[in-house]
């Protein structure tokens, strides 16, 4: 059995639960899949509680699904939004309850000013609705079936999928679309053929590979190398302090994909722990070059990154090159020794 029928089977035992009067507990269903297919049941499973609490018992609290990080309790707040328990954040207004800005998140959404020169509006993505008809299940050009979301990036979403003519698992970024249907699509265009080009142009054992970009019914899409471990994020969670010969190892194979990129003109602008995944081997690989740029050609250098881990060139909107990458990597580093980052920022 494929592994979305068997989702799909396991949704289905876990709604007749809850219509014929019980309360089943998300956690006994997890238990019927393995490995990352537990996090793909997890996505399906945390809305639909959330709809079935809705409906047959009462509003939950997204901190209810804590026991599952940080990630269950932002799919239950995105499923919360959406039957109408939770007051949904502007996307001009992503503030933290105690006033600070979203310091994990990255912010930057480029769009073109009314005299037609680019700037970037400080924003950060709270959706991850993409094209009417694209969801888990669709099939993008007869190749790519989409299993479960993964995440969020600056303009796309990104889905876990299957390369039906290779046989293996890829990650899929697919354009959000409210950014897609609005007046600069074609600058959306130029920016995510720009990340593809981008990618592929990195080729390094600690660079998660693109595979493929295209488009199904006029959306685009990027594939790519889908690293199944955990993020930098979660190991310093579970491990920090981290043992000084063990974040030598993985700060030096960082270091070294940094600078191949580096020597190609290109910065990351965006280094940061959720950025960087294991894999199967436990080797760490850089993800996302969303916000990358050629930092010998590029001019326009208005903010974009996390807050948390920019550098004061960026701060400031000066222009950024390789020692922009070196000073995210520096506060990473600082952060898998301590447990912490080395000061506070608002």
């Amino acid at each position: 059995m494929s592994t979305i029928k068997k989702i799909d089977e396991i949704c289905d035992d876990f709604e007749s639960a809850w219509k014929s009067g019980k309360t089943p507990s998300i956690h006994e269903f997890v238990k019927r899949v393995d490995g990352d297919d537990q996090w793909a049941l997890l996505q399906e499973l945390i809305p639909l509680d959330v709809e079935c609490r809705v409906q047959f018992a009462s509003l939950p609290n997204a901190d209810d699904y804590g026991e599952y990080d940080d990630r269950g309790i932002d799919i239950a707040q995105r499923a919360l939004r959406e039957v109408g328990g939770e007051e949904s954040k502007s996307e001009e207004n992503v503030e933290q309850e105690n006033g600070d800005p979203a310091l994990d998140e990255t912010l930057s959404f480029i769009v073109a000013n009314e005299d037609g020169l680019i700037n970037t509006v400080i924003g950060s993505p709270t959706e991850s609705a993409v094209a009417d008809g694209i969801r888990g299940g669709t099939i993008l050009n007869d190749r790519y079936r989409l299993e479960s979301h993964l995440g969020e990036g600056g303009m796309g979403t990104v889905m876990l999928g299957e390369d039906l003519r290779l046989g293996r698992r890829v990650a899929l970024k697919l354009i959000r679309d409210r950014h897609w249907n609005s007046t600069h699509r074609d600058l959306m265009k130029s920016e995510f053929e720009n990340e593809a080009k981008i990618g592929a142009g990195l080729v390094h054992p600690a660079i998660a590979a693109v595979h493929d970009y295209g488009f199904h019914e006029a959306t685009p899409y990027i594939v790519f190398e889908h690293v199944a471990g955990e993020s930098l994020t979660d190991h310093i969670r579970n491990n920090a302090p981290m043992d000084i010969d063990d974040v030598r190892d993985v700060i030096g194979r960082l270091a070294v994909a940094l600078d191949y990129a580096h020597q190609r003109g290109i910065v990351h602008r965006d280094l940061k722990p959720d950025n960087i995944r294991f894999d199967e081997y436990g080797q760490p690989k850089i993800l996302d070059f969303g916000l990358a740029k050629e930092f010998r050609s590029h001019s326009n250098w208005s903010f974009a990154g996390t807050p948390a881990y920019a550098s004061p060139e960026q701060a400031n909107e000066q222009p950024s090159d390789g020692r922009t990458d070196q000073y995210a990597l520096g506060l990473i580093a600082f952060e898998m020794l301590t447990g912490q980052r080395p000061f506070g920022a608002s």
